[in-house]
């Protein structure tokens, strides 16, 4: 599952081709709306989603706010977002843009750009944002020429985050911060073990820049039962880390792992203990292989009181063949966000209002050819999708982050 999962993360983040000079730029886009229908759609919870759309082969960096789109960037090069966090009548949008064919760090409030400082002349990503009080933290890394390094941002300041890989693959998905403590998940390829070194993603989590290990479901050397039969891991189960968010003294971490190279098993860590979940195509979380061609990938994870809420979608097929559904999960028991069966779908982000479960993505047509599928941005308010309006020349859109106030 690497091209998959490599397709449908980094589709947007890597993307970027050559533009001239940057300019400053902030558009409200008028959209026709009728009020009486927005009262009935949204209650009164604002719904904000971070995202982009494709218009003219250049990808535009958004974000929707109860259906009211606004473009960020109006650069002739690509630009995305990354995440969003809202704090009182404040709009915070994680992203970046390209400057001459590299790719730049920045973040927007309420529209107005911040660049953010790389390590050189390479390129330079975000992957998450939050705001405490007057503080911005934004989860990213940068290349320097030679490696790509996991960073954070407070306030404009980079500080360079330690304890990744060795080779060039060392990065950010998620941040939180609690008081004074900076919460980060990271994702290397080059593992340490028995005095090796595997090539190998390997997940963790930064808490002030020390890094913490996730177990995964088997480490380097070690032999295990599966399916009835004993199974040496040589260089231990790949694991994978995409979001974080802590309540209290918990911390809950939400990724997967693999047994046989390729299908993702779904699974979340609690303060560092590993808790299975349940799959299509299974009928416990009994460890064991996922079939031929299933594979189940978490993007978000959120916890309300005792009710723990996670994000992800589930592949069957080939790949350029597959079959993708968007779900959830709240305590163990999987959702599946209807699409119709014509349509592929992906759950990116998830928010929690209330009895209300909202969920960001996107989804296409099956039947679409692999090299010219119509990805349409949406998001689901419980078992109701809503599509994210976008102008009618635009050929594809995404919707990577979401919440709700």
């Amino acid at each position: 599952m690497k091209k998959i999962t490599a397709f449908f993360i980094l589709v947007i983040l890597i993307s970027f081709v050559s533009c001239d000079t940057v300019t400053h730029y902030t558009m409200r886009v008028s959209v026709d709306r009728d009020p009486i229908g927005d009262i009935a759609l949204y209650g009164d919870v604002i719904v904000f989603i971070a995202g982009s759309y494709k218009e003219g082969g250049v990808v535009k960096a958004c974000y929707w706010e109860n259906g009211t789109r606004t473009d960020l960037y109006k650069g002739t090069g690509d630009s995305y977002t990354s995440s969003i966090a809202v704090v009182g009548s404040d709009v915070y949008v994680a992203g970046g843009y390209s400057n001459g064919g590299v790719g730049k760090a920045c973040y927007w409030k309420n529209g107005t750009r911040t660049d953010l400082p790389g390590g050189g002349t390479g390129d330079s990503n975000t992957s998450s944002i939050t705001v405490v009080g007057s503080d911005v933290y934004v989860a990213g890394y940068y290349s320097d020429g030679n490696v790509i390094k996991a960073c954070y941002w407070k306030n404009n300041t980079r500080i360079d985050l330690s304890g990744g890989g060795t080779g060039n693959s060392n990065k950010t998905s998620s941040i939180a911060v609690v008081g004074s403590d900076v919460y980060i998940t990271g994702q290397n390829f080059d593992h340490f073990a028995n005095g090796n070194v595997f090539s190998r993603p390997e997940a963790f989590y930064w808490k002030n820049n020390t890094k913490i290990n996730l177990p995964g479901f088997a480490s380097a050397g070690e032999t295990i039962t599966v399916d009835g039969r004993k199974t040496y891991f040589p260089e231990g189960v790949p694991t994978f880390a995409h979001s974080i968010t802590v309540v209290g003294s918990d911390v809950y971490v939400a990724g997967d792992y693999y047994l046989d190279g390729t299908n993702h098993r779904p699974c979340y860590w609690k303060n560092g203990k590993r808790i299975d979940l349940p799959f299509e195509g299974s009928s416990s979380i009994t460890p064991g292989r996922i079939p031929e061609d299933h594979s189940t990938q978490l993007t978000s994870i959120t916890v309300v009181g005792s009710d723990i809420y996670v994000a992800g979608y589930y592949v069957t097929g080939s790949y350029g063949r597959e079959s993708v559904k968007a779900q959830y999960w709240k305590n163990n028991n999987r959702i599946d966000l209807p699409v119709g069966k014509d349509y592929s779908s992906v759950a990116q982000s998830i928010a929690i209002v209330g009895p209300g479960v909202y969920v960001a993505g996107y989804y296409y047509a099956v039947s679409d050819p692999y090299e010219s599928r119509q990805y349409k941005a949406c998001y689901w308010k419980g078992a109701t999708k809503i599509d994210l309006p976008v102008p009618s020349g635009a050929t594809e859109s995404f919707a990577f982050s979401i919440t709700v106030k």
